[in-house]
């Protein structure tokens, strides 16, 4: 089908960093997981009801899309002009967009829900799951991320896809002034080292957060979708944090031979209190959102976006 091969050219991978920790078995089938609900979802945009719910939309959204004379007009009025027409029909994209997820999700839970349980994926947990147990709410939560995730990016697939060219058009016109102003402002930041950022010494990453540039290049530079884009930037802000620990923190051994139970050798009171400082030293070496923000405009500069 060509949306689903659409979906597979504008996705080639879904991101496994969301659980860097699990083995690969849960991680292979939360991706069935979602393969499973985006060929639901492929389905359902089969109905010939929601075909021309579609199909109107976007027919009506490229009639209502302005020409390149028109936007050249309106460029001249004033800086703001094209901007605030071109915002308000991209408002219109996304809240049909969200919509459309929006009655996906909540017209067809039970079935979205009865996939999820299936036993193909009873590595992942969720079969025994009670959606009215509070106990499991990280896991109830887990499961309908997977499920909105999954869902939204067949949503995107089938609107904005056959609307990107017309969307685009509207972003580059509409923003051009900012976009040209930003480039050159990045392109010279770009040679600069981490002090230029105002990233604190301690705070310096030896790789350069060489991996965390990696991930918004590929994710944000290369990728279609806009769920995809921002599940990208998600994934950097976590890999600014995994990496920082890695590279500050120090080891496991060093932490327990200056703890008071390091020297003791294997006693089982001694674990909790290894524990304990395993846990105070996660949470000094955390970042702070003051020390975030640098490393992160850091990261975005160095990721060569266009």
């Amino acid at each position: 089908s060509p949306h689903l091969s659409s979906f597979h050219n504008h996705h080639p991978q879904h991101n496994n960093t969301q659980y860097p920790e699990e083995d690969t078995k849960k991680t292979t089938q939360r991706n069935l997981l979602r393969r499973s609900i985006q060929r639901y979802t492929y389905r359902l945009f089969l109905l010939p009801v929601m075909q021309l719910i579609i199909q109107q939309f976007i027919e009506q959204s490229k009639k209502a899309a302005p020409s390149i004379n028109q936007m050249m007009l309106l460029d001249r009025t004033s800086r703001t002009a094209l901007k605030q027409s071109s915002q308000k029909e991209l408002d219109k994209c996304q809240d049909f967009l969200d919509q459309i997820q929006e009655l996906i999700l909540e017209g067809c839970r039970d079935d979205l829900y009865a996939i999820s349980n299936r036993r193909d994926f009873s590595c992942i947990g969720f079969s025994s799951l009670n959606t009215n147990d509070k106990s499991n709410n990280d896991s109830n939560n887990e499961r309908d991320l997977i499920l909105c995730e999954s869902v939204r990016e067949q949503v995107e697939v089938e609107v904005y896809v056959p609307l990107r060219s017309v969307i685009s058009r509207q972003l580059v016109n509409g923003w051009r002034h900012d976009d040209l102003e930003m480039q050159f402002k990045m392109q010279a930041l770009r040679v600069r080292p981490q002090s230029c950022f105002k990233i604190h010494k301690d705070n310096y990453s030896p790789s350069e957060w060489h991996s965390v540039s990696t991930i918004l290049n590929e994710g944000v530079g290369r990728s279609t979708l806009p769920c995809s884009k921002l599940r990208a930037i998600v994934a950097a802000a976590k890999e600014v944090a995994r990496l920082f620990a890695q590279e500050h923190a120090p080891p496991a051994a060093s932490l327990s031979e200056k703890s008071p139970s390091g020297s003791s050798g294997g006693n089982d009171m001694e674990q909790p209190k290894q524990q304990e400082v395993g846990e105070i030293s996660s949470q000094k070496f955390a970042l702070g959102a003051d020390d975030f923000l640098p490393i992160f405009i850091f990261c975005v500069v160095r990721a060569e976006l266009e």
